[in-house]
């Protein structure tokens, strides 16, 4: 009589069907996933990161930009001595959008001679200068329409010359103080080119008898602080 297969003892099948439930337990269980504890922590710790570099990054681009402004305040400088090689004169000053103020007008009709700009006659017939930069720290008030309030206005450029024409003997005399508190020899300075600094503020002399108004910007009083980028010239150089 032929005998039929083998049966299995019932407790090995039972084994066999619990190792491959336990595998395939095993293989299908989810990932561990962060806890809200977890990532609370995580937050925390990159906020305090960029707490702790933010300042560090904010004075390394201001001091990137007062290099950048002092570079391109003594090419301007280059530049007005060059043109006064040629013409025996210095620029006209012009208004804010570049164009000369030809001629000066009646004493008080003009620009305020801590308001003028350097003119476009730099730039052509002859190019004295490839461009007129623009201040990295210029004012960010202006009107949202104004393309000044995207690619800021260019430096400021006044003379003593204007300031006579423009205010008379007055003019002259804030001129000339203006010079003096900001350690030059009134006689000796011609004109001036500004930047108005890490505080975004001109801190032009209108008021006579404000002597902060002429204070020269010093990193030493903290990277963002006051005061005007300033070149006196012809030859005095950044006012301390």
């Amino acid at each position: 009589m032929a005998e039929g297969p083998e049966k299995q003892p019932t407790h090995f099948l039972n084994k066999d069907w619990e190792t491959k439930f336990m595998i395939g337990s095993r293989e299908k269980a989810p990932p561990k996933a962060f806890t809200l504890i977890e990532l609370l922590v995580v937050i925390a710790i990159v906020l305090i990161l960029v707490t702790l570099a933010l300042p560090n990054f904010l004075n390394a681009l201001t001091q990137s930009r007062v290099a950048r402004a002092m570079a391109e305040l003594r090419s301007l400088n280059t530049a007005v001595q060059s043109y006064f090689t040629d013409h025996k004169s210095i620029p006209l000053s012009a208004d804010e959008n570049g164009l000369p103020i030809i001629p000066y007008p009646p004493i008080g009709f003009g620009p305020e001679v801590f308001q003028t700009r350097l003119s476009s006659i730099l730039t052509s017939p002859s190019a004295y200068i490839q461009a007129i930069p623009h201040d990295p720290f210029a004012s960010d008030e202006a009107e949202p329409d104004d393309p000044r309030a995207f690619e800021g206005a260019t430096y400021h450029y006044g003379t003593a010359e204007y300031a006579l024409a423009n205010d008379g003997f007055e003019g002259a005399f804030k001129f000339a103080l203006f010079a003096r508190l900001l350690g030059a020899a009134p006689e000796s300075i011609h004109y001036y080119l500004a930047s108005h600094g890490p505080d975004y503020d001109h801190d032009d002399d209108e008021v006579s008898t404000d002597i902060d108004a002429a204070a020269p910007y010093s990193p030493t009083n903290g990277t963002g602080s006051s005061g005007d980028l300033v070149y006196l010239g012809p030859s005095h150089g950044f006012a301390h």
